[in-house]
Parts: C-alpha cells; sequence; structure tokens
C-alpha cells in the first residue's frame, strides 16, 4: 500500500493488526513471525491482548515501513465497483482497472451478500455468509481517534 500514513489503528485480533484506510477499507499485517516475540514471556504469547499489548507499539513505530495487505472493502468501495462493472459499455475494462486484490475481495464480498440475501429469504436455510462488511465498532472507533 502506498499511503500507509493514512491507515488508522482498528483493532487486533488473533496475530493480527487492522487499521482502515480514509475510505474505510481495511487492511492487516500479521506480526506471527515478528523477532519481537521472542522478548515476550510464554506466558504472555496467548492472552488475548498480547498482540495490541506487545506488538502495537512495535508496529507503531514501524507504521509506514509494514506489508499492509488490503483485506476488506468498504462498503463504499464495494458500492463504486459494482456501479462500474454495471456499465453496459465499459464494465469489463473498468473492473480489470482495479488492482488484482480488489477484483478479487469484490467477487468474494458480492458473494456473501448473495448468501446474506439468500439466508434473510429463507431460499437456502444452510447458507450463512462468512463477512460482508465489517462496520467499525464504538470501541474501534475511540481507539483511532
Amino acid at each position: 500500500m502506498d499511503n500507509t500514513e493514512d491507515l488508522k489503528y482498528a483493532f487486533c485480533e488473533d496475530w493480527f493488526i487492522f487499521a482502515r484506510d480514509k475510505a474505510g477499507n481495511l487492511y492487516s499485517v500479521s506480526t506471527e513471525t515478528w523477532p519481537e516475540w521472542l522478548d515476550v514471556d510464554r506466558k504472555e504469547l496467548y492472552k488475548l491482548d498480547s498482540v495490541e499489548k506487545y506488538m502495537l507499539p512495535v508496529a507503531k513505530k514501524h507504521w509506514s515501513a509494514l506489508n499492509w495487505k488490503l483485506v476488506q472493502l468498504s462498503l463504499k468501495s464495494f458500492c463504486t465497483m459494482f456501479k462500474d462493472i454495471m456499465d453496459p459499455v465499459r464494465g469489463k475494462s473498468l473492473f480489470m482497472d482495479y488492482s488484482y486484490r480488489e477484483r478479487v475481495l469484490f467477487i468474494k464480498q458480492l458473494n456473501d451478500a448473495n448468501l446474506y440475501v439468500r439466508a434473510l429469504l429463507d431460499v437456502d436455510k444452510g447458507l450463512i455468509p462468512t463477512m460482508i462488511f465489517s462496520y467499525p465498532i464504538d470501541e474501534e472507533e475511540s481507539k483511532s481517534e
């Protein structure tokens, strides 16, 4: 990602640190192989807040140098891509102008949206969407300010 300075901390989960850009797209970086874990007491390693407690301070020191990976499009980005694709003349070329990662995420989220609607309408009761859009929670919003 080019503008990592624009990323704001969102939350930590598992071995990952998550951040959002100005458009609300969600990015992550894995801390699982960071050498700083060697300095952490073994009893602390598997606590729920260990990434936030020990790796977030490390990440903040090197924020713009981290290898951030786009993991979820915001609702706004998703809708913009959908609008582009629906253009009857230039839809395919507009879609191909997006990065490979954006195209893959769009397809995954579109599939999840389909599953969500089908579940709501009781078309397929066994289908459960994995994740469409993760909206910031109050706790996340307060941490990013």
